[in-house]
């Protein structure tokens, strides 16, 4: 079965910076966000992306994910939810 798929938008949260620009440039520049063999997201403060009640319950890589695919959401233009049937579209 071949299905086709369009990426409509990109989210990341990453050692190398907080949103899918700062990915690119650094990646570009020859960044690597490993240091002592761990990779770290020093840039992401919670609250800045984050109610503090969703930031309270939720734990580090949940709000991770979350940062994240409100950026891919956002990039799409889907922020304030899909205009399309939500059961054709994922987020990995």
């Amino acid at each position: 079965m071949t299905q086709r798929v369009a990426i409509t938008g990109i989210g990341a949260l990453t050692p190398l910076g907080v949103g899918a620009e700062a990915l690119i440039e650094r990646w570009s520049e020859g960044a690597s966000g490993i240091e002592n063999g761990l990779g770290c997201c020093r840039e992401y403060e919670p609250k800045e992306h984050l109610s503090i009640k969703e930031a309270r319950r939720a734990d580090r890589f949940t709000q991770l994910a979350m940062v994240a695919s409100d950026e891919a959401l956002a990039q799409a233009g889907w922020a304030d939810g899909p205009s399309v049937d939500p059961d054709r579209v994922g987020c990995v």
